[in-house]
This record gives structure tokens, C-alpha cells and sequence, in this order.
């Protein structure tokens, strides 16, 4: 284990007659270890933003002339949660574009790939004529695949898939909501089947729907009634034999779904994608679609339970592959670590100081709500400016709560363990002295874990 520890203390002041202690640390702890062969690697493919990543899995894909590129808008997910299984089966690429320009970072990628046409899915407010324009620079034809509204084009994608392939399965997803949507769509992309959007079983939707049954055997609903309403599953179940696949919650809709699809993994890879934001999933369904690859929708931070995890277990992962950067999911998602309990992490940590002080010979501290509260909304703030700096503002805090002296530690560390940090503390003079100083008598902790991956810690004393 190497420990890396930067150490900062602000001195002695006195406010009102009163001295004050303040002191900050922050700890980075670092194991260096090399893993065995059979260990999962980890990888991600990222760019700087939702466009250069699409252009990253793009160039994972095997590169021939004379392809199709699909278009579609980086901004707004309706129109391309169709796409996906269309652009594999025409052994194609997704990439985003901004409303009325390509990026610089796509078009250097059609040229790249030198498509004979691009497909721009959705119509002139999704991507306008200027789009359209560019893309007859890049391409010898350019189509776009667009209907009155999202549940229109998605019915034509469906038409243009059918053209390729004759799908056995359609799935029904909502028109409104995009995780259960992504969850499905790298699944139709692999197996071939169609995805149609739904804002409910009006007699339009109705209509389209029936007109395109022709050789399915089934129709597969992705996440449950807040997604697709009951009345769209009526409707399916009198046309074709219908299955509703939801979980409680979209990351475990995400496992539902591939644990009913998914029986093998080419190479033991699997993919991970954000279920907070869409763009990374849309790209990573069709990697899914040409590759073989399962895509599971994880969270930023961490786990809460260990569906992924049994899902890896199950279809015997050796690697794994992250869709966009440490923003979307942070390397201890990528690692499917569980979320830890926060709530219990702080106990121990209040645990932790009295027993230090009880080595002292100090008397115990005793938690109080105002200064947990306090403390937890300044490891929040920290977390969310990934920034460790004291609060300017504790000492008034403490003081309006009928407190005569406070103190405060802060620390950021590269786990959740109460422990790592406490010792951290303790072999710091400063925040050694806060935490056993005699006229201290309350405390309050904080923990949170910044969209950097590291975990920001406050403990603030009254006495």
C-alpha cells in the first residue's frame, strides 16, 4: 500500500475572545498493485465530450468505405433510441450531431470512414437543412428518416430495418423516458429485433403498430407501467404474444432485460454505459449490436445492489469496456463496487474519535443533529465543487446553534473508509489536536463522494 498525503492547517484565531482551532487535511491513498493475468481489465472509451466519444466507439467498430453513418442529434434522445438496432444490421455506425452543425470532431470521422450515404435520424427541429447541407458534403446520398413526431420515426426506422432483416421481436418503449429505452435498444441491436416508441395506446399508435407485425412472433415492453402504460400492454397482448421486462428501478430493468438476453458475451466483454445520461448509451448499443457485447446502464457513483455484478458472474466477464468519461462513471462504478451505507460509515467514524479520546483519557463527544447536519452539507458542497476548503462560514453556524468555541477537519480520500481517513487525522498534529481537545464536547460528520470519484469528509466539533 503507497499513501500519498497532503497536509494543510490553518492556525490559531480568535473570534469574540474565543480561541478557535482549525485545521484541514487531505489524504490520497493509493494502492499500487499489479493484478494477476486472469484478473478483468478495464477500459473506456472517451473523448472529451458526448460527440468525440461517439467518435471513439465509432473507431471501434471495423472500418470499410462505402458504409452508412446514422445522424443523429446529441442534444435530444427520442429520435435515435430507434436507430441503434437499424444502424447494426446494416453493419453501420451511430454518431451525434449538435442541431444545426456537425462537430468538427464527426465530420473528420465520415471522412474517415468515407460512408456512401448518412442517414439523418428526426426531422428540421431535431437536425436542420444546414445538418443536411454539411452531410451532402461528406457522403454521396444523404436520406432522412424522419415522421410527424418521435413515434412516427420511429415506425420508419422500423420500416428501413425491415428492409434488412425480418425482425421476430418488436420492442415498445417509452417515447417520454430513455433509460428502459437504451436497456432495450443494445439488445434489438444484437439480436435484430425492431424498437418502436410509445406515448400511449391511442388509435394512431395503435394503427402503425399493427401495419408493421407482419412475421413477429412477440412484442417485448422495456420497464414497467410508469414507462409503458398499462394500456399499451393491453393493446400488444391482443395483437401478439407480449412480456413486460422491468426491474425496480432502470439500472435493474437494464439487468432484467439481459439476463432474459443475454446467454454469452463475445470475447467476456461487456460494456457499461451511463443510465443518468443518454448520449454514451446510444453509441454503446450499436457497438453492443456488431460486437456481441452486453450493455448494462450503471450509476455514476456506485452500486446499490449487485445485479451487474451477478450478470459478470453469470456470463463469466473477464473485461470490461466504459462509454464515456469518469464524469458519466466514475472508476468505482466501473469496478460494480456496492454503494457503501453512508449512515453506518459516520457512526463508525463517531465511534472511531471517542475511542481515541478514551485512550486520552478525554472525555466522549456526542453526535448533534444540527452539526451532522452541517457537516454533511459542507462534504456535499465540497463534493460537488471537487474542491477540499473549509467553510467560512462554520464558527457563525456553530455559535447560532449556543456554541462557545468549534472546530473543523476536512479530508478527501480515495475510499469510504472511516478507519483511512481517522488515522489520516490522528497522524496529523492539527486535526489530532480537534478531535482530542477536552473543551470540545459535540461533533458532526459528513461524507460524499464528489463525480470525481473521491469521497470529501467534514467533522465539525461544538463545545
Amino acid at each position: 500500500m503507497h499513501q500519498h498525503t497532503q497536509q494543510h492547517r490553518r492556525g490559531h484565531r480568535r473570534i469574540a475572545g474565543l480561541a478557535i482551532a482549525i485545521a484541514s487535511i487531505a489524504t490520497t491513498l493509493v494502492a499500487v498493485q499489479q493484478p494477476p493475468a486472469a484478473e478483468a481489465a478495464i477500459d473506456r472509451m472517451a473523448g472529451a465530450d458526448r460527440f468525440a466519444t461517439a467518435v471513439q466507439v465509432s473507431r471501434a467498430l471495423p472500418t470499410s468505405s462505402g458504409g452508412v453513418v446514422f445522424l443523429a442529434s446529441g442534444l435530444s434522445f427520442p429520435d435515435a433510441l430507434a436507430a441503434a438496432p437499424v444502424a447494426a444490421a446494416e453493419s453501420g455506425r451511430l454518431l451525434l450531431s449538435q442541431p444545426n452543425d456537425i462537430p468538427d470532431v464527426i465530420a473528420a470521422e465520415i471522412r474517415r470512414v468515407a460512408p456512401r450515404e448518412i442517414v439523418i435520424v428526426g426531422g428540421e427541429s431535431t437536425l436542420d437543412d444546414a445538418v443536411r447541407a454539411e452531410a451532402a458534403s461528406l457522403a454521396g446520398t444523404v436520406t432522412r428518416i424522419a415522421g410527424g413526431n418521435r413515434i412516427e420515426t420511429s415506425m420508419l426506422l422500423l420500416d428501413r430495418l425491415r428492409r434488412t432483416t425480418q425482425p421476430t421481436h418488436v420492442w415498445i418503449v417509452s417515447a417520454s423516458s430513455f433509460p428502459d429505452a437504451l436497456a432495450a435498444g443494445a439488445v434489438a441491436a444484437r439480436l435484430r429485433h425492431g424498437i418502436v416508441l410509445t406515448n400511449g395506446a391511442d388509435p394512431a399508435f395503435a394503427q402503425m403498430l399493427r401495419e408493421r407485425l407482419g412475421g413477429v412472433n412477440r412484442i417485448d415492453i422495456a420497464g414497467g407501467p410508469s414507462s409503458v402504460g398499462t394500456d399499451v400492454e393491453q393493446l400488444a397482448s391482443s395483437l401478439v404474444s407480449t412480456v413486460r421486462y422491468a426491474g425496480a428501478n432502470r439500472f435493474a430493468t437494464s439487468v432484467v432485460i439481459n439476463s432474459a438476453f443475454t446467454g454469452w458475451a463475445t470475447s467476456n466483454r461487456m460494456l457499461l454505459a451511463s443510465g443518468e445520461t443518454f448520449p454514451d448509451g446510444l453509441v454503446a448499443s450499436v457497438l453492443a449490436g456488431r460486437q456481441g457485447y452486453p450493455l448494462y446502464l450503471v450509476p455514476r457513483a456506485c452500486h446499490f445492489d449487485g445485479g451487474v455484478q451477478s450478470e459478470a458472474s453469470r456470463l463469466g466477464i473477464r473485461d470490461t469496456t466504459v462509454i464515456g468519461g469518469t464524469g458519466t462513471v466514475t472508476n468505482i462504478s466501473a469496478q460494480l463496487e456496492r454503494c457503501p451505507d453512508l449512515g453506518a460509515i459516520q457512526w463508525e467514524l463517531v465511534s472511531l474519535v471517542n475511542q481515541q479520546r478514551a485512550a486520552a483519557g478525554v472525555g466522549a463527544l456526542t453526535a448533534h443533529g444540527g452539526l451532522m447536519s452541517m457537516a454533511g452539507s459542507w462534504s456535499q458542497q465540497m463534493a460537488s465543487q471537487q474542491q477540499m476548503v473549509h467553510s467560512t462560514t462554520f464558527c457563525d453556524q456553530t455559535f447560532q446553534m449556543g456554541f462557545r468555541r468549534c472546530a473543523e477537519n476536512i479530508a478527501r480520500t480515495g475510499s469510504p473508509s472511516a478507519s483511512g481517513v481517522m488515522n489520516a487525522w490522528m497522524n496529523s498534529e492539527g486535526h489530532r489536536n480537534n478531535i482530542l481537545n477536552p473543551n470540545l464536547t459535540y461533533i458532526g460528520v459528513g461524507i460524499a463522494q464528489g463525480t470525481d470519484g473521491r469521497w470529501y469528509w467534514t467533522q465539525n466539533f461544538g463545545g
